[in-house]
């Protein structure tokens, strides 16, 4: 006898454009689901949250009447349902989508092309393995002003696997960070807990719809407190700086010390940039130096770098896959045997203090 199998996941779609919405319409279907509704407006779609209880909501971050932040904001409040936001990028408000991701939304996709791009197949595959992997992710409710925990009370699990530091104390340490779905806000707190003058460097990969790139760089540097430049091919680092891998392109470190950012490698790799080529790099130029750190994601990229960094002498962070908005990059990190700590990530922002020179 077979076990019946789930229906499939319904999803409300919200932008003002009557073509698009058909067209994203058509993706839901496309991609095995069901389109639970369809809003062209704020109102109209948390109407439709409310009588409809889609599993997931696709919207747009401009609307007639408010935006990405506002839809999130009045959603979450009285409904825990997952929300990606579509859009193109919008050189007048380049922050926009990552206020909309502090405000609870789950990730951000670029607008689809025309039905008759030729890019549109490779849109259509990175759609569906977005929507299949978010349906369903733990959602909390945001209340406008939630309580505060109670003081002397955080819940902080142990770390799962505790681990004597790898690094020389007196020995600015190199940090490298790499975070997929579900990585942005906590790339920004961990790079905003870092104390000045505590690190040598830091590397950041951070897959991410390349027409944002620009716009992630200058929110991120705005959110931590730190200036955040992208890595130039060729250039050293500057002392206590921080990188992002350049849009379309890699980063890695050259053991001459300079940034090489190619835009494709000589190896098959799963996306650009990889985190793979970053903590590979590390291995092979600066490994004892190294504070590596896996978070969110979907997919494995980062861990076979990571495993090469461990086995050289690194110091290797991976967040726990419980906490994770996406646990595919964390838990192969795990898998793989990459993970010298797997931590929560108030406690990786304590670790990393721990083991900055200070």
């Amino acid at each position: 006898m077979s076990l019946a199998q789930s229906p499939p996941a319904r999803v409300l779609v919200v932008d003002d454009s009557a073509t698009v919405r058909a067209f994203l319409c058509w993706l839901v279907e496309q991609a095995g689901f069901i389109v639970a509704g369809a809003a062209e407006n704020v109102a109209e779609a948390e109407r439709l949250v409310h009588r409809r209880r889609p599993d997931l909501v696709l919207a747009d971050v401009h609307l007639p009447d408010g935006d990405g932040i506002e839809l999130t904001r009045r959603v979450l409040a009285e409904h825990a349902v997952p929300i990606i936001l579509i859009t193109a990028r919008d050189p007048t408000n380049p922050h926009l989508v990552f206020r909309a991701l502090e405000a609870g939304a789950l990730d951000v996709l670029a607008k689809p092309p025309a039905a008759t791009s030729p890019e549109l197949p490779a849109y259509r595959r990175s759609f569906e393995a977005t929507l299949k992997c978010l349906v369903g992710t733990p959602i909390v409710r945001r209340k406008p002003r939630p309580a505060e925990p109670a003081a002397g009370h955080p819940v902080i699990a142990p770390p799962s696997r505790p681990a004597a530091p790898r690094l020389d104390p007196a020995v600015p340490p190199l940090l490298a960070i790499a975070a997929s779905t579900g990585g942005p806000l906590l790339v920004g707190d961990l790079l905003k807990a870092l104390p000045a003058g505590g690190f040598a460097l830091a590397i950041i990969v951070q897959h991410i719809v390349p027409d944002f790139a620009d716009s992630f760089r200058a929110w991120l540097g705005e959110h931590a407190g730190k200036p955040v430049r992208f890595a130039e091919n060729g250039r050293a680092p500057v002392t206590g700086g921080i990188y992002l891998a350049p849009p379309h392109c890699h980063v890695q470190l050259h053991r001459d010390g300079t940034f090489r950012t190619p835009p494709t490698l000589d190896v098959p790799v799963s996306h650009v940039p990889s985190a793979d080529a970053l903590f590979t790099s590390l291995a092979l130029a600066r490994p004892t130096e190294t504070l590596a750190i896996q978070l969110t994601g979907m997919g494995s990229d980062g861990a076979e770098g990571l495993a090469r960094l461990l086995a050289a002498g690194g110091h290797t962070i991976v967040q726990s896959p419980e906490t994770a908005t996406v646990d595919g990059m964390p838990r192969s990190a795990i898998e793989r045997g990459a993970a010298l700590e797997v931590l929560r990530p108030e406690q990786i922002a304590e670790r990393l203090r721990s083991l900055m020179v200070r």
